[in-house]
């Protein structure tokens, strides 16, 4: 199963790059979600609540794993540790 970043070259994608603003770069993907965008994480805990990937693995994949979402919103300190 495949879990996907989609980056869109907009106007505010390429001053960030220009400028090498890379520390803003998630919350411009976050605001360009409506031009297709969508972050890792994202994809992941929609996979997740498919149960097409376990949390486990979720969290292994992400690249911001306090993002994830443990199903049954057990809290991510308490499921880790289980």
């Amino acid at each position: 199963m495949a879990a996907l970043e989609i980056l869109i070259a907009t106007d505010a994608v390429r001053a960030i790059i220009r400028e090498n603003k890379m520390a803003q770069l998630n919350s411009a993907m976050q605001t360009g979600k409506k031009h297709g965008m969508q972050l890792m994480e994202d994809h992941l805990n929609k996979l997740v609540a498919n149960r097409s990937i376990t949390y486990e693995e979720a969290i292994s994949k992400a690249n911001f794993s306090e993002a994830i979402q443990h199903p049954g919103g057990v809290p991510r300190s308490a499921a880790v540790g289980s």
